[in-house]
């Protein structure tokens, strides 16, 4: 969802929507098939049609991946508020995709969604009602899966940190085991 532009709400849903078709034909012709999916519907219901089309034609259940949902989802949070409430409130067109996602799921369709880049809050949000998500990001096991691990991140911190220092008349605390120490502190 990182191509879709904010500025303009009224436009957003339809874009939305046309994204949703787009993902949906392509995986269609990937498989050698074909579906009509009406674009002037909402988001879920492009997905609902496709879940119930693409059965047919695959005899094992879906892996789902929206990637970067953090774009999307916090522009729209900073920029227009209001408009973000009811994309992702209870009657929402966002959170009724993520619902038709989980509907999905308890049919046997869908095997797995995985969605990048979800901030705290909007996963809060989307699953809130209906136990539909797990922040797997608190697991160490997956600390590593699709982003940097410690030592990398360590390194990018102490690029930073020597940047400001330069610039600055503050001076940060380098010593890893003494940083580590607090970090155990906090949690």
């Amino acid at each position: 969802f990182s191509k879709l532009d904010m500025k303009d709400c009224k436009e957003l849903k339809k874009a939305y929507c046309e994204e949703i078709k787009n993902t949906c034909e392509k995986f269609m012709r990937k498989i050698k098939a074909s579906i009509d999916l009406d674009i002037d519907q909402n988001p879920y219901a492009i997905l609902s049609d496709f879940l119930d089309v693409v059965t047919q034609f695959i005899d094992c259940p879906l892996y789902i991946m929206v990637d970067e949902c953090d774009h999307f989802s916090d522009e729209l949070m900073s920029t227009h508020f209001h408009d973000f409430q009811n994309m992702i409130g209870k009657n929402g067109f966002i959170r009724k995709f993520y619902e038709t996602l989980k509907i999905g799921k308890e049919k046997g369709i869908i095997q797995r969604v995985m969605v990048t880049g979800v901030t705290p809050i909007i996963l809060d949000t989307m699953s809130m009602d209906n136990q539909i998500g797990v922040n797997i990001s608190l697991y160490s096991d997956f600390h590593e899966m699709m982003g940097l691990n410690e030592n990398e991140i360590l390194q990018c911190m102490s690029c930073q940190i020597r940047d400001v220092e330069k610039r600055s008349r503050f001076r940060f605390q380098t010593d890893r085991s003494r940083l580590k120490q607090k970090q155990k502190q906090l949690m």
